[in-house]
């Protein structure tokens, strides 16, 4: 748990931060805002696309090709996402990049046919993953675990290939 500095808002407001997943993966964290346990968190599409599957459409794979996209979509977007979660009482207070989506392997993946055969680690309850998953699943196996599990499943061999920014693969390890 790191606080907030009571004297830069002269003791008006108490800010904890949680890391580490102590309040659990982002569907816990989601739940535990929405019933009033949290009153914030920083989250993914995938967290965004808990408190309203309409976000989803945020972290579609292959739906931007670059920055500039990812922008614009934004900039034109922004009051229709933030009244989106305004509906479900969350306030946006910032939108964050985490960049694209690499597949990450002990293998290497060069082409489609590199997949074959691979034991592919998705998010476990995220929809868009489990449709990719469907999509994909005659090519290869795909294993279904928490963002805590991740590492740990890699390390048995569960999983040899996941998933993720190179953002998010540094602050999670």
């Amino acid at each position: 748990m790191v606080g907030c500095d009571k004297e830069k808002t002269s003791g008006q407001i108490k800010i904890i931060w949680y890391a580490g997943g102590i309040m659990g993966d982002e569907p816990d964290m989601v739940r535990k805002l929405l019933l009033g346990q949290l009153d914030g968190g920083g989250f993914s599409g995938m967290g965004l696309g808990k408190i309203s599957p309409q976000l989803c459409v945020l972290y579609l794979p292959f739906l931007f090709e670059n920055y500039e996209e990812v922008d614009l979509v934004l900039k034109n977007f922004k009051n229709t996402f933030n009244g989106i979660l305004e509906r479900k009482n969350v306030l946006i207070l910032g939108w964050a990049e985490m960049g694209f989506i690499y597949l990450f392997s002990k293998k290497e993946i060069k082409t489609s046919q590199d997949l074959k055969g691979l034991k592919i680690w998705i998010w476990a309850g995220d929809p868009v993953a489990n449709a990719v998953a469907e999509e994909l699943s005659g090519i290869s196996s795909f294993y279904p675990v928490s963002v805590p599990e991740v590492l740990t499943s890699l390390r048995a061999g569960i999983a040899e290939t996941f998933y993720s920014s190179p953002l998010a693969t540094g602050a999670l390890q």
